[in-house]
Formats: structure tokens, C-alpha cells, sequence
């Protein structure tokens, strides 16, 4: 069959017109399949987001904290009553203290509000979230004060906070009970133990708006416990008079490093309380706020007065290695020899074990395996000749025995003390 040229034409262009079209098809196949694959992948990437958003929303949420109240035999009411102390009188930065670390979290709960200075931060934002994982890491102590004292602890690192309502309350980033319970505590310690001592430091946090350290050791004054029929307040215990605040060449009052057993006690007829506090420079109003009330005179800048070297390390070595460091420097500068000098010696957070820390641990857990083992270091002694104040997490943590251990090694320190300076 004979084709006319048009036909031929025709036929060419309607072959080609398939040709292209499969391939515009074959294209619009492709582009399919191509955007099917990247809707899959992307399907898949965000189920995997979700998946790991809501693991991990349940491990920060987590409570997880130990059990354990520890050891509640209340058998250290009396530490000091040792034969000697009054002709000893020795100088307060010597004798060997049990610290209790964050002594005002153990209100802390899982439920427990965020300081409200930090709900506009960043921390307050992803508050709801991570909640049960700070709860964790803000609960320190098991018990109340009353009962950590009863314990052997004789130094209490007090954290507070004063908030728009007017109310004062002991914190660690979470609230715990008001600041009146803690102060309560220590007052009918006092009240009922003549002849021991307590190193109260204070460490507001937020004095909030308007507020003064005036104002936080007003209020202070203001508690009462009544005890043999007598109404005592923490400032019936005070002893010594105006104090070189910062420790200053040029200052008049008592030094920190002049403070004798016999000066806070009366020797040894009354129990005894020093105080401290400890501003956070820089972050609140109070930066340069130093105060001149009724009872500012009473209080001991912690900064300007003492040695308090944080050992928050998470493995042993480490931690020993740090404390060490800490106990040879000392032994090589006098300057601290008249300051407090504290061991501060936590466990705390270690990235390199992110799952643990985050599924797992708390501070108390940290602080059942680390006080045991740092009590029963062969170099603890040594340690405790450097800083007397050993300052812990859990302080009445039965873990390995660790809170009889301890008081009796601070017992066996102080008496050797006593019989030291008592020629014997």
C-alpha cells in the first residue's frame, strides 16, 4: 500500500506524540513513586520522633528515688559532750562536724512546685516534662532537720527563697516546707541540748521583689519553741557579739577564726548556734545588699570565711582524687588554717552515663553508694584533718553503715583534739 506523504507525515508525528507521551508517563510514574518514597521516609522519621519524644517524656517524668528513710535511731542528739571540751576550748573551725547538704529538701516531692523565680526561664517552660527527673535531683536529705541533727549532722546548708506571697520556704530548685519548720527544728534542738553546736548556712536563693537579708533574718528571729515551759528563739543561742562579717583586715568584731567552743556555748552550759549565709552574687537583687538590721551584725559572710571545695564527681576515683587534691592543697596555705573548712562531697550528674542518670539514679542514690565509701577510705582521717566539716547528701544514710561509721571517726577526731590541746 502506497502512502501519501501526508499520511507518512501523520503517522510519524502521531508515533513520536506516543513516544513522548509514554515518557511524560513514564515521568509522572516516577515523580509518583518518588514523592510516595519521600512521604514513606518522612512517615517514618516522624513516627520514629514520636516514639522516642514519648520514651523519653516518660524517663523525664520518672520518680525514681530510693526508698529508704536510713538510719532514724536519733542516738547523736550529743556529739560534743566530751570529757575535757571546756578546759580544751577549742577554736570552732577545729572541731570535726558531720554537714548535711541541702537540709531543707526533704519536703520535696514529685509534686512539688518550681522555684518561681525560674517559671519564665527556660527550665520553667519544659517544667511539665522533666518534673519527675528534677524531682530526683533535688531531693537531698530523707528527714527533717530536728531528725538530721539527732543524727550528728552540725552543719546545715539551708537553702530559702521569699516569694510574692511574703512566704519563706527551704527549696533546692523545687519548694519544699516553709522556712519556719526548719528553723522551728533547730530551736528545739538547741533548746534541748546544752553544750553542742550548730553552723546554720544560710543560702537564699531569691529574696523576690522588694525583699532584704534583713527581712530573711527578721523572720528567723521571729520563731519561737517553747521548752520547759520557756519560749526560746534561734537568737537566745547566739553567743558572741558583732562579727568581722567579711573577714576584712580593717573590720572591727570577732573573727570566724576566733570563735571558741566556750564563747557559743557559755561553756558548755547552753547549746550554741553560728551563723552564716551565703549570697549568690550577682543573680538577684541583693548583690551589694549587705543590710543594717538588728541581726545582720550576727551573721559571717561563708564566702570570705571559709574553704567549701565541691567534690561532685560520679565515680570514686575521681571523687577521691578530687578530695585529695583539695585536703594536700590546704595542707600547703595557711591562710585557711582559721576558716571553716569544708569537704563538700556529692555525686551528681556524669554525661558519659546520660541512660543511667536519666532511667536510674537520684541524688540520694548517689549519695547511699558514695558516703559509704568515702567513710571507709583508708585516707579519710587524713582528709578530716584538713576539712572538719564534712558536708553530704542522705547524711543519715545506713548504707554500709555509714552514719555510725561516721560519727564515730568525728567522735575519735575530736577527742584526740580535746586531748591534744589538753597536753595529754
Amino acid at each position: 500500500m502506497r502512502l501519501s506523504m501526508r499520511r507518512i507525515f501523520i503517522f510519524v508525528e502521531c508515533a513520536f506524540g506516543h513516544v513522548k507521551g509514554e515518557k511524560r508517563m513514564r515521568n509522572k510514574n516516577t515523580e509518583k513513586k518518588s514523592h510516595k518514597g519521600l512521604v514513606a521516609a518522612l512517615a517514618l522519621v516522624a513516627t520514629i520522633a514520636a516514639i522516642v519524644a514519648v520514651y523519653f517524656s516518660v524517663l523525664l517524668q520518672s520518680s525514681n528515688i530510693t526508698k529508704r528513710q536510713g538510719l532514724l535511731d536519733g542516738a547523736y542528739g550529743n556529739v560534743l559532750n566530751i570529757d575535757g571540751i571546756v578546759e580544751a576550748n577549742p577554736h570552732i573551725t577545729d572541731i570535726a562536724m558531720l554537714g548535711s547538704h541541702d537540709a531543707s529538701s526533704d519536703g520535696i516531692s514529685v509534686t512539688s512546685r518550681l522555684d518561681p523565680e525560674d517559671d519564665d526561664s527556660a527550665l520553667g517552660i519544659f517544667f511539665p516534662l522533666i518534673k519527675g527527673m528534677m524531682y530526683r535531683y533535688a531531693k537531698t536529705q530523707t528527714v527533717g532537720v530536728y531528725q538530721q541533727l539527732m543524727q550528728g549532722a552540725r552543719y546545715l546548708n539551708l537553702k530559702c527563697s521569699r516569694y510574692t506571697d511574703g512566704e519563706w520556704y527551704g527549696e533546692h530548685a523545687l519548694l519544699s516546707n516553709r522556712l519556719e519548720v526548719y528553723i522551728t527544728d533547730i530551736v528545739r534542738f538547741l533548746s534541748e541540748h546544752p553544750g553542742e553546736i550548730v553552723l546554720l548556712q544560710l543560702e537564699p536563693q531569691s529574696l523576690g521583689a522588694g525583699g532584704t537579708l534583713s527581712m530573711l533574718y527578721n523572720l528567723i528571729a521571729s520563731v519561737k519553741y517553747t521548752y520547759n515551759g520557756k519560749e526560746w528563739g534561734l537568737m537566745d543561742f547566739v553567743r558572741y557579739g558583732k562579727v568581722n562579717t567579711f573577714n576584712l583586715a580593717n573590720s572591727d568584731g570577732i573573727t570566724i577564726g576566733e570563735l571558741t567552743y566556750n564563747q557559743v556555748t557559755d561553756s558548755g552550759r547552753s547549746a550554741g548556734v553560728v551563723l552564716f549565709v551565703k549570697r549568690v552574687y550577682g543573680r538577684y537583687n541583693y548583690v551589694h545588699e549587705f543590710g543594717f538590721g538588728q541581726y545582720d551584725k550576727y551573721y559571717f559572710d561563708l564566702t570570705r570565711n571559709a574553704f567549701n571545695d565541691w567534690h561532685n564527681r560520679l565515680d570514686d576515683e575521681s571523687l577521691f582524687e578530687a578530695i585529695g587534691e583539695s585536703a594536700e592543697w590546704l595542707s600547703n596555705n595557711a591562710y585557711y588554717r582559721d576558716k571553716l573548712r569544708i569537704n563538700q562531697t556529692q555525686g551528681s550528674f556524669n554525661i558519659k552515663d546520660l541512660r543511667a542518670v536519666i532511667t536510674e539514679w537520684s541524688l540520694l542514690d548517689f549519695a547511699l553508694k558514695h558516703n559509704a565509701d568515702i567513710v571507709n577510705h583508708p585516707d579519710f582521717e587524713k582528709w578530716l584533718s584538713e576539712m572538719p566539716i564534712v558536708l553530704v547528701d542522705f547524711v543519715n544514710s545506713d548504707e554500709g553503715d555509714f552514719n555510725r561509721i561516721i560519727n564515730k571517726k568525728i567522735l575519735d577526731y575530736n577527742t584526740n583534739l580535746i586531748n591534744k590541746l589538753n597536753g595529754k
